[in-house]
């Protein structure tokens, strides 16, 4: 071969293998990509599972016990954990956790309550490494606690309930990191939403008493198409367990409005007859307005659980009576109170701090 096709062959040459390298890379890309793909479907099936089994578990239990044993259950074996506990912080914020169930903690004396300080709302620490770094002693206590350095804690503030897992070496370890986030995360909302539907199914007897000063009840006429509602602007929501005890001591829910929003979901107002006005209901936690999205499901409430037989009024989005009934909205004032109602504490002379409006969120424990 003469050297100028030689020269021409090896530029051919050299250009296919540098394609040849190009095609490789891009094939590699697509493999790590669809790897990633198979694990994040992985985690969203886990996940969901979990978070279908719990569903089950939070609806049926009878007591809190029962519950935290269930859903350790339930975390070890979705998220491959070697040992789990579930803690409630004392009422008093004391940085004092009572350790109400422990799993895979054969080889280890667990503790009846633990001191835990500067406890963050996530936080992990893997081979050394913490995230948040600034909690340096309240991993170290953690460690202690459940006797392993590969940790995840959840915790959740407003209820003081709190999910501390631990993983092991071996091959299970990888799937600890990559889906124990999530899942420790589904699995404390789920115990949260529990702890409150117990809370509600509570007997009349064990419910907290509402210190709610009787009201002056005037004359109200039944609401309609026609006339504009009144909203009671001093408690402008509702919980269910005020409902159920109110009834059992003769109390009676008088009128029932409905807002028709135009996402195409149902807001529930109610009259009681120890209100001077309209109320909104509120979700099990109260941190967001009860909202429906089958109506079925709202008059079913409305004439079990409300023990209401009258008739129920349904106000279209944009009418007045709608915007009479929406300044109801923001929920995020202690004890359902508005500035309104804060004013009258302060009625003596006393300045009372007013905490600023909070519209509530969209998720999904929201809806029902």
């Amino acid at each position: 071969m003469n050297t100028p096709v030689r020269a021409a062959a090896e530029k051919e040459l050299i250009y296919y293998r540098r394609m040849c390298n190009e095609l490789g890379k891009d094939l590699q890309r697509v493999q790590d990509e669809n790897e990633r793909l198979v694990r994040e479907v992985r985690r969203y099936q886990s996940q969901s599972r979990l978070d279908r089994e719990l569903s089950h578990v939070t609806g049926t239990v009878a007591d809190m016990a029962s519950m935290a044993a269930l859903v350790l259950d339930a975390v070890i074996e979705h998220s491959l954990c070697a040992r789990a506990m579930i803690l409630h912080e004392r009422a008093d914020h004391s940085n004092c956790f009572d350790i109400l169930a422990a799993a895979g903690c054969r080889d280890i004396l667990v503790k009846p309550s633990a001191a835990l300080e500067q406890a963050p709302a996530f936080g992990h620490s893997f081979e050394g490494e913490h995230f948040p770094t600034g909690v340096t002693a309240f991993f170290k206590a953690v460690s202690k606690l459940i006797g392993s350095t590969h940790l995840i804690w959840n915790y959740d503030c407003d209820s003081g309930f709190a999910i501390l897992m631990a993983g092991a070496l071996g091959p299970a370890d990888a799937m600890f990191r990559q889906q124990g986030d999530d899942l420790s995360y589904t699995a404390l909302a789920r115990l949260v939403d529990g702890y409150w539907r117990l809370q509600a199914r509570q007997p009349v007897n064990e419910m907290p008493e509402i210190s709610e000063p009787p009201p002056c009840v005037e004359a109200f006429p039944a609401p309609s198409q026609d006339t504009i509602p009144q909203l009671d602007r001093a408690r402008p929501t509702i919980r269910e367990y005020e409902i159920a005890s109110s009834i059992a001591k003769g109390g009676a829910i008088e009128h029932v409005a409905v807002l028709m929003r135009e996402d195409g979901e149902y807001e529930l107002f109610v009259r009681p007859s120890w209100s001077t006005g309209f109320r909104q209901m509120l979700t099990f936690r109260g941190h967001a307005e009860k909202v429906y999205k089958d109506v079925n499901r709202l008059l079913g409430y409305v004439r079990t659980a409300c023990r209401h037989d009258g008739s129920i009024v349904f106000y279209a989005a944009g009418s007045e009576q709608f915007e009479a009934l929406k300044p109801a909205a923001p929920t995020s004032l202690p004890d359902d109170r508005t500035q309104v109602a804060s004013a009258y504490d302060g009625a003596d002379g006393t300045e009372v701090p007013s905490m600023p409006f909070k519209r509530s969120g969209g998720t999904d424990e929201n809806r029902t």
